[in-house]
């Protein structure tokens, strides 16, 4: 007697999970519609059918974030968050082969990518903006005031810029000679993983302040970068010259870089981007390497909030 009321009491309970099933189950396809939906909503699809991932945190004034060399977006959530809970709108997107967009082949060179991040601008919208760049990315914002003007951008804020030229020239004897970027390539081409552990002191410094986990979560950044983005714009990076087209930028301009920066020396750097631009500030951080988007990011986030309101005024 007792076999058959239990027999009946897990009939019974299956008949309920069965039930329940016919109800969750639609609930489940509705979620499942709006996550990818939510997904789709943040990409961006260039003209030549790249697809940009990018994030968008908070209400009011524009602020678009540009990363460095090889990692994604996520290096700026520090600054992002801050900003955003102080009532700025942040925007952050993965350059095209960085990150969660999708990896073309070609499209690697500064023009690309300006046309990449005036995609973003003119999708999204956005006027009035602040663009704040590190490493790399600094050739970003500059080509993209040079090939389609001031119209949507207030103000700039390059940290720790490879600008304005880095390649040994005639004209440029004191950058970098064409044979060490191309053994630096050949290095990643053999092993990407010990070249960018190699590099971890240039830029965390010698003596990091941060912890180990951060400075292993920060190498893990270039884990979903193709190796042909790495190579290609690191080559965009340190092979163009910028000198001319910095001369013609005259908005707002905030500098900040390091001291202690041997991946992008202050002498050869910001010091001579402060002279070039009509309208620059420059900021140093003592005994600061390159990395002080990590670093240095609270500080940093304090500059960026401090310089947008100083030239709101």
């Amino acid at each position: 007697m007792k076999t058959r009321n239990f027999i009946k009491y897990l009939a019974l309970c299956s008949l309920i999970v069965l039930l329940s099933t016919i109800k969750v189950y639609p609930q489940l396809e509705v979620q499942n519609k709006e996550i990818r939906t939510n997904t789709m909503k943040n990409q961006i699809i260039t003209p030549d059918g790249t697809q940009l991932y990018y994030k968008d945190w908070g209400k009011g004034q524009t602020i678009v974030f540009l990363h460095s060399w090889g990692v994604n977006s996520d290096i700026w959530q520090y600054q992002m968050n801050y900003l955003a809970n102080s009532g700025f709108r942040c925007i952050a997107y993965d350059r095209r082969g960085h990150g969660r967009s999708t990896q073309p082949w070609n499209g690697y060179d500064y023009d690309v990518l300006a046309s990449d991040l005036n995609t973003l601008l003119t999708t999204l919208k956005l006027d009035a903006i602040t663009l704040v760049s590190h490493s790399m990315a600094g050739g970003e914002v500059i080509r993209y005031l040079s090939k389609f003007g001031t119209d949507r951008v207030k103000r700039v804020v390059l940290t720790s810029p490879n600008l304005p030229f880095m390649l040994r020239t005639d004209d440029n004897p004191n950058g970098v000679d064409k044979n060490v970027i191309d053994q630096f390539h050949s290095y990643l081409q053999t092993d990407i993983h010990g070249t960018l552990r190699a590099g971890v002191n240039s830029f965390f410094g010698e003596h990091p302040n941060v912890s180990k986990e951060m400075i292993e979560w920060g190498i893990s950044l270039f884990h979903d970068t193709s190796l042909r983005a790495l190579i290609e714009c690191n080559r965009s990076n340190m092979e163009t010259d910028f000198r001319k087209e910095m001369k013609n930028i005259n908005i707002p301009t905030l500098l900040i870089h390091g001291d202690k920066d041997v991946s992008a020396p202050l002498a050869f750097t910001s010091l001579r981007c402060e002279e070039l631009m009509l309208n620059a500030k420059l900021k140093i951080y003592n005994d600061a390497p390159h990395g002080i988007i990590l670093t240095h990011k609270d500080e940093m986030a304090k500059d960026i909030q401090s310089f947008i309101n100083d030239t709101e005024k």
